[in-house]
């Protein structure tokens, strides 16, 4: 079995799995031509949806995290399995408590929009995106907790952005 984990590595896998007979399990854990889209510019990013279109019907299997993906991948003509990688929510009460906490910690009034971004920042991420929706709020917060080396760009887009006031980073930036 060769398992290909993102579009990037599934021609290769692929044509390894027609040349030794070994069944090819595509691992589709993102819209990858729309993740890279801002980083590569649209012409690769629409080579690359080519692509996806040709190989996920050609490969034994594709593995996907939610509905929206496996909808999308079905309609290409992938054999579509959903392995979700997050875990079980906690029961609401055990939410309501947690998120009364944090909400108290970081200053946020009740009822207030709380975007909180937990991960890697890279160029193809959402948050410029996310963080644009914001001023369609009467309020927004938004808290990136990171290690990254592009602090500096996410400051100055919050800087650009008309909700500086709101972008107020935490320890990370």
């Amino acid at each position: 079995v060769v398992h290909a984990h993102d579009l990037d590595t599934l021609p290769l896998a692929y044509l390894y799995g027609r040349w030794s007979g070994a069944r090819v399990i595509y691992d589709a854990r993102e819209y990858y031509p729309g993740m890279v889209r801002d980083s590569v510019g649209g012409l690769l990013a629409d080579l690359l949806e080519r692509l996806d279109r040709w190989l996920v019907p050609r490969v034994d299997a594709v593995l996907t995290v939610g509905e929206r993906l496996a909808d999308r991948l079905r309609a290409l003509g992938g054999r579509v399995w959903i392995v979700h990688n997050s875990q079980p929510l906690p029961d609401p009460e055990q939410i309501a408590r947690e998120g009364a906490a944090v909400r108290q910690s970081l200053g946020v009034p009740d009822g207030a929009l709380l975007v909180v971004y937990v991960g890697y920042l890279t160029p193809d991420r959402v948050l410029a995106r996310l963080t644009g929706a914001a001023p369609l709020t009467t309020y927004a917060e938004v808290v990136e907790r990171i290690c990254s080396e592009i602090c500096s760009a996410v400051k100055r887009e919050c800087r650009r952005l008309p909700l500086l006031d709101l972008c107020r980073g935490h320890e990370a930036l």
